[in-house]
């Protein structure tokens, strides 16, 4: 009778961990001036005690790397779908668009953490993250380079028309405000709009 009791804690580890992610993600995210977030703030705002934190991380880098990884696995889940779901180069890179920018309203601070806080990972942990970046954007490319193929987009460079895609993308993140005048989606349109009509064939 005692069992779902010792079990209760280790069954909510992730649920705990995912919301300490977030909040740090969203901390990071806010950081200002000279104030560094640390464990502290981290577990304050986590309305937990230091000691219990570090049950969860054992440091703030593990943190961040927890971070980078729930991004891309979220982009990597989404993309999967979109590409099941959709046949038309179009539709799946008008879908890129969307998904991130969606990850910008539903995960704030996480794409910021990933572009100006990876370096703060160790080697063997920038690693990991790039492989799952190469993976995510191998993906993207294909989009583009099956849009080539069927006449769709113009005969360009996939690689340097993938890295200009993310470049306008994930700039977002300086300046998208989740409260701002215009949906996310409604954005993601419009800068699919702005990018195919530069590679469009039509």
């Amino acid at each position: 009778m005692n069992e779902p009791a010792r079990r209760g804690p280790k069954s909510a580890a992730p649920q705990k961990r995912a919301e300490i992610v977030a909040i740090t993600a969203k901390m990071l995210n806010e950081e200002q001036g000279d104030h560094v977030v640390n464990m502290n703030d981290i577990a304050q705002a986590a309305g937990i005690a230091k000691p219990t934190l570090y049950h969860y991380f054992k440091s703030k880098e593990e943190i961040i790397f927890s971070i980078h990884m729930t991004l891309f696995e979220l982009m990597r889940d989404q993309l999967e779908e979109r590409l099941a779901t959709e046949s038309q180069p179009e539709d799946q890179l008008r879908g890129v668009f969307r998904d991130i920018f969606a990850q910008l309203h539903s995960h704030p601070g996480h794409t910021r953490v990933f572009r100006e806080y990876f370096r703060r990972l160790s080697p063997e942990r920038q690693k990991i993250v790039r492989e799952q970046e190469g993976e995510y954007e191998r993906s993207v490319r294909k989009i583009l380079t099956d849009g080539v193929e069927q006449g769709v987009f113009k005969d360009l460079d996939p690689t340097l028309a993938s890295l200009a895609l993310f470049g306008m993308a994930y700039w977002a993140y300086e300046w998208y405000n989740p409260d701002g005048r215009i949906p996310a989606q409604d954005l993601a349109d419009q800068f699919y709009t702005y990018f195919v009509s530069g590679i469009g064939a039509r």
